[in-house]
């Protein structure tokens, strides 16, 4: 049993590291914790296989992640207290208090989903997709309320410890199990085929969707296609024969070999695997997770009734070549082709928030810089001070922007999954307290100061804005956009320091 707390103790936070850390133990291996736990690998294993749309288990994943992940994180950060008193009512804190609101945020508010998102991924290897929720948050009191009174029961010996601890391994071994297993990516349209009937014919593709009109529209329903018999299709390649010529495809092009013998090229796909490209591709499909980005034809048929060629484009849908000569993109399901304009690849920039922040950091550590620059003293232990945190938040800032300006990679050759990286958490947090800090360390309470501090903010987010334009409209790497958004931000700094210093 747990011994008498001390008076001036309060009851949620033990004066020594044994006796907190022992009652995190207690609450974690509590019976109603472990349920909570065989309640969230049940819900996945089970019951949102039977009731994929119901209410009812997502609310209960919801709370069972509450009741369990609570006491988890109090007896991890226990494991830092040292025998703190501070430590342990800061560890109680954050488990008790701060996981809660952040989940509420993680539920409300679209940067905070997307960012949390991206370290789950990291931390488990594959993609953390949950949809945005506000009404997840309804079950945060009544799981913490559970969680609380776990908390409050009193702590066992280590003897009683042991039999549950146990258990709790157990469960979760079973659940990393499952959560450490890689998700296959989805190729898309990769192959297709044609069934010859009396009166015409049918198209279908690997994933069994069908279309009657030549490949232009098409039947995305497993009911539409329930008669068909896999045998009798027969699947496309990389070449057929039509009355107009051989079609086949080479590497990124579709080339036309006429009766003469002469080849030329009907249609190029090279557009698909242009960097600009790549990265609009890759943003207007996050919907469909990890994915495979779509560089050049995969597999073509040709279907008589019409005369129409018809291209497998991956999670681009098909591509349809008709006898005039024309060829276009079109649809098969949720497998639809990017719109790779000017207009959407400007739009899709701007609203990524991972690029704002990134931009924000960098400016205002930039907008430090200058105001050091404009009064550089170090004459003294503030000036220092100031000269560090500046140092600091470019730093942070300049690391922030290059391991998240991207959220993209490409490998294998082209799967594409959120890039996370815990770099990307940790110098955004600093970035953005330095830079700050630095601001107020180094701003005089001057109108026209404050003024022109505003002015040299707005200019450097467009500066960043413009390399990034660049990167989505000419191409350019990555690495150049966000490498050449730093020296610019770099070099207005400078001038604007010296803007500062002419006189009113």
């Amino acid at each position: 049993m747990r011994s008498p707390p001390n008076s001036h103790e309060p009851w949620w936070a033990p004066g020594t590291d044994t006796g907190f850390r022992q009652r995190c133990a207690s609450a974690l291996t509590h019976p109603i914790t472990v349920v909570a736990l065989a309640t969230l690998l049940l819900n996945d294993l089970l019951f949102k296989a039977l009731w994929p749309d119901a209410w009812i288990t997502g609310k209960l994943s919801d709370l069972a992640w509450v009741v369990f992940a609570l006491p988890l994180l109090a007896f991890l950060l226990s494991l830092f207290t040292r025998g703190s008193i501070i430590g342990a009512r800061a560890a109680f804190l954050t488990a008790y208090a701060g996981l809660p609101l952040l989940y509420a945020a993680f539920n409300t508010f679209e940067p905070v989903h997307y960012w949390i998102l991206r370290g789950i991924a990291l931390a488990s290897g594959g993609m953390g997709r949950t949809p945005l929720d506000a009404t997840d948050s309804i079950v945060i009191p009544l799981g913490w309320a559970i969680a609380v009174w776990v908390w409050r029961r009193p702590a066992l010996s280590s003897d009683a410890l042991r039999l549950r601890w146990g258990l709790l391994v157990a469960g979760i071994a079973v659940l990393a199990s499952i959560a450490t297993s890689e998700p296959e990516p989805d190729h898309g349209i990769r192959s297709l085929g044609v069934i010859r009937t009396g009166d015409g014919s049918v198209v279908v593709t690997g994933n069994w969707r069908r279309s009657d009109d030549g490949g232009v529209t098409w039947e995305n329903t497993w009911e539409n296609v329930s008669g068909i018999d896999p045998s009798t299709v027969e699947w496309g390649y990389i070449s057929v024969e039509t009355p107009r010529g051989t079609f086949s495809i080479e590497g990124q092009d579709i080339l036309q070999v006429g009766d003469d013998g002469y080849s030329q090229v009907a249609y190029s796909t090279g557009y698909l695997a242009e960097w600009g490209n790549l990265w609009a591709q890759a943003q207007q499909t996050t919907d469909l997770g990890l994915r495979v980005l779509e560089t050049r034809p995969r597999a073509i048929i040709y279907d008589e009734p019409t005369g129409n060629l018809i291209v497998a484009l991956g999670i681009q849908g098909v591509l349809v070549g008709t006898p005039d000569g024309r060829w276009t993109p079109y649809a098969v399901g949720h497998y639809e082709p990017s719109d790779f304009s000017s207009l959407r690849k400007t739009w899709l920039l701007f609203s990524n928030p991972g690029i704002w922040l990134a931009s924000l950091a960098l400016s205002l550590s930039m907008i430090g810089v200058s105001l050091f620059l404009y009064r550089i003293t170090l004459s003294d232990w503030a000036g220092w001070g100031a000269l560090t945190l500046t140092a600091i938040s470019v730093l942070s800032s300049a690391v922030f922007m290059l391991s998240s300006g991207g959220h993209y990679r490409t490998t294998d050759p082209y799967i594409v999954a959120g890039d996370p990286n815990l770099l990307t958490g940790i110098t955004g947090v600093i970035a953005f307290l330095t830079s700050v800090g630095s601001i107020v360390s180094c701003l005089e309470q001057r109108l026209r100061l404050g003024v022109v501090t505003l002015g040299g903010l707005a200019g450097m987010n467009f500066l960043v804005f413009l390399a990034f334009l660049l990167r989505a409209h000419l191409g350019i790497s990555l690495g150049n956009a966000q490498f050449s958004s730093i020296v610019l931000t770099s070099i207005a700094a400078i001038l604007l320091s010296g803007y500062m210093r002419r006189p009113s």
